[in-house]
């Protein structure tokens, strides 16, 4: 399993879970950026090829779901999507039917998130 030079953007309102998952994806070798918000990812998405998406549902500005919905808008495919969750009123099922590859409760397995990201890319 490797994410070398990988561009993977991590998107949550809390900075202590951007930074747990920044590192454990630095540790993979993979190129890491994060935003507090959807409205922050969508503006690092207009400027960099990003491959793997790790969004929290719930946010201010815009949430995951809205972040997916644009970004699925943007490209059917590409990037992968991952939704992060402690509670929402979403369903796995529904985020997956637009367009995620998988929601995480949290806590998060961190192991299974970077071996899904692994195993997309």
């Amino acid at each position: 399993m490797t994410l070398i030079g990988k561009h993977i953007l991590i998107v949550d309102d809390e900075s202590d879970i951007r930074d747990i998952l920044r590192d454990a994806f630095t540790l993979e070798d993979a190129v890491v950026y994060s935003a507090p918000n959807g409205q922050e990812a969508l503006d690092i998405l207009g400027k960099v090829s990003i491959d793997f998406v790790v969004s929290d549902i719930r946010m201010p500005i815009l949430d995951g779901i809205g972040l997916l919905i644009k970004i699925r808008a943007n490209n059917a495919a590409l990037p992968h999507v991952a939704l992060i969750t402690g509670f929402s009123e979403q369903s796995d099922a529904a985020a997956i039917g637009l367009g995620a590859a998988q929601v995480f409760h949290k806590p998060i397995d961190v192991g299974a998130l970077i071996d899904l990201a692994s195993s997309l890319l």
